[in-house]
């Protein structure tokens, strides 16, 4: 774990030189790279595991989506051939439109859509007690977990109020190279532990 933990930081503090052409595509790729690592920073990670597998269901809105959720698992799989930390990665492909039939999976990777199919995913990532991560940090306003800030170096986004609806509890090293997001501006972080944001 302490590998783990030192590689993630190290991750985080790289910088990153992304160019405008190329933006959807380097995204991707550093999703699928940094996805199984966030994971690992839930302290409950291993019950989230479907067949003791890492489930992730990409969420899509339409057929050019279609075509990112292919390169997205393309990355995922060039990256962890392997799986990770003796997980398969599995990847499943949902359309917005039939999110409701959805099994239980470990993480939804939400592609851009609107407030309400995002919500919809949500209702169903909630009741699975799933992580949920969206490709546009935008997203956090309507109560995805997590996302990714990029500028000079990679940052993920914690929404600590969506951390709070599902009860996960992230290790420290997480939120010390992560940008805080609350969704509802009456809450501080007093109310949560500072070194785990869990709930007080």
């Amino acid at each position: 774990m302490k590998i783990l933990l030192l590689t993630f930081t190290l991750i985080f503090s790289m910088s990153t030189h992304l160019n405008a052409d190329h933006l959807k595509d380097d995204l991707l790729r550093i999703h699928a790279t940094l996805i199984p690592k966030i994971l690992m920073m839930d302290y409950d990670f291993k019950d989230r595991l479907v067949d003791n597998e890492i489930s992730i269901a990409v969420v899509y809105e339409n057929h050019p989506q279609k075509n990112d959720a292919v390169i997205i698992k393309r990355y995922f799989e060039a990256k962890y051939p392997d799986g990770f930390q003796n997980h398969k990665i599995n990847i499943e492909f949902i359309a917005y439109d039939v999110i409701r039939s959805a099994k239980k999976h470990t993480l939804y990777y939400l592609l851009p859509s609107s407030e309400k199919q995002i919500k919809n995913v949500l209702a169903i990532s909630q009741k699975q007690k799933a992580i949920s991560f969206s490709y546009r940090g935008e997203d956090l306003k309507y109560g995805v977990m997590l996302s990714v800030k990029i500028s000079n170096k990679v940052k993920p986004i914690i929404n600590v109020d969506a951390l709070k609806q599902t009860n996960v509890t992230l290790r420290p090293v997480l939120l010390k190279v992560a940008d805080i997001f609350y969704q509802t501006s009456s809450l501080s972080l007093k109310n949560y532990d500072q070194y785990s944001l869990h709930i007080l």
